[in-house]
């Protein structure tokens, strides 16, 4: 296990926001297709991570909840190591995490920041 990869972003990063791209309809959330910003995630754990996301938006109204859902779901399917998640439309975060493990992406008009910190 790689630990140690630093990763700094800022809200000032973020002037070119996502596009704004054709939604779909799923109750009270309207689905949108991800805008992946950066990821070191192999294909097959950022689609799960991608699609737990879009579980959680379709769930939940609230950021915390969104964050709180995702991270428990991402700890149960894939263990060993303390996964964290962070949800807003403003963020600023400087992090260590286990390398293969990041991503940042946008759903709609939130941004996601989730990565998986190594064991201490």
């Amino acid at each position: 296990m790689t630990t140690g990869t630093e990763f700094r972003w800022s809200a000032v990063d973020a002037k070119e926001q996502p596009p704004d791209l054709p939604p779909f309809e799923t109750k009270h959330y309207i689905k949108r297709q991800p805008v992946v910003k950066y990821t070191d995630m192999p294909d097959k754990m950022k689609k799960e991570v991608l699609a737990i996301s879009h579980k959680a938006m379709a769930k939940y109204y609230n950021e915390v909840d969104i964050a709180v859902y995702i991270k428990e779901q991402l700890d149960q399917k894939f263990r060993g190591g303390l996964w964290q998640v962070i949800v807003g439309r403003d963020m600023n975060v400087s992090c260590n995490y286990e390398t293969g493990k990041y991503i940042y992406f946008y759903l709609g008009h939130l941004g996601f920041i989730v990565y998986r910190s190594g064991a201490l």
